[in-house]
């Protein structure tokens, strides 16, 4: 079981490290620079912080992917997917649009993104899960 939440939750940050740095840098780029203003000024500060909640993510997405495996089924996952994606949508994406004049477009493509995002999430889980837990 320890391997399973080490090796998962590792390999998700790392993906999602690389996910996000293509996503908004190259991708979505047009689109996070409408909101440029918004951002920080000293942002470099917390990339300590950044990484510690990415991190941190990946591990509660480990956590969650195992406490929603009962039959190992496609609906299973899509289910898991949908329920993580919406969490994160409500408490990342929707809040900054309440909270910011962010274009509704941008938050849409940002939701979006991130059903992608916890799809290759799941996948990777899966893969740990087949190879100890199952």
């Amino acid at each position: 079981m320890k391997k399973f939440y080490l090796f998962t939750s590792f390999s998700i940050f790392l993906f999602a490290i690389l996910w996000n740095g293509l996503v908004h840098m190259v991708i979505l780029k047009e689109f996070n620079e409408s909101v440029a203003y918004l951002r920080r000024v000293n942002q470099n500060e917390f990339f300590s912080l950044a990484l510690l909640m990415t991190a941190l993510i990946a591990f509660l997405f480990s956590c969650s992917f195992l406490k929603w495996k009962k039959k190992d089924t496609v609906r299973e996952d899509f289910a898991h997917i949908l329920f993580f994606s919406s969490l994160a949508g409500v408490l990342v994406d929707l809040n900054q649009w309440i909270l910011y004049p962010i274009p509704a477009k941008t938050i849409l493509l940002w939701f979006l993104f991130s059903i992608l995002e916890f799809t290759v999430y799941q996948q990777i889980a899966n893969f740990y899960y087949k190879k100890w837990i199952r």
